[in-house]
């Protein structure tokens, strides 16, 4: 099989969309890590400042993704999506976060080229969810370790 230059669009929409998603995990990350821990919050304030911040950023690239599929779709011979009605842009989004979370239901199906992009998306939020748990685990281990080991205060 020939690879044709939408299929290099493709790779390449999906490479910037990758690097994008990961930069913004890493500067949201670092910047509420950086946050919580120069604030005087109370545990649980920690942890919902952590908690929503990962919502908030992996829905934004869900988000992400989906406007890349968006723009995607528009090239002839990107490849299309199987829907039982006509695809909108949040079946997108909500392919996207199938796809993202690795859920796939198998309801809304990408088909040609445009898979690419979607199985890249699988990995990718594997890896982010993963980075956002360590980051959660990290904070709760803090939070447990201070009820095992009182703070002399």
């Amino acid at each position: 099989m020939q690879l044709t230059p939408v299929d290099f669009l493709i790779v390449a929409v999906t490479i910037v969309t990758v690097i994008l998603t990961v930069v913004l995990h890493h500067e949201v990350s670092s910047k509420v890590i950086f946050h919580i821990e120069n604030k005087h919050y109370s545990k649980r304030k920690r942890m919902f400042t952590l908690v929503f911040s990962m919502i908030c950023t992996h829905i934004a690239q869900i988000w992400m993704f989906a406007v890349a599929s968006f723009l995607l779709l528009k090239a002839p011979d990107a490849g299309s999506i199987v829907y039982h009605a006509k695809v909108e842009f949040l079946d997108l989004v909500y392919l996207s976060a199938s796809s993202f979370t690795t859920m796939g239901y198998g309801d809304i199906i990408p088909e040609g080229s445009i898979r690419f992009l979607y199985g890249t998306e699988a990995v990718t939020g594997f890896t982010l969810i993963t980075w956002s748990a360590s980051l959660t685990f990290l904070e709760m281990q803090k939070h447990w370790l201070s009820y095992i080991r009182p703070s002399q205060d």
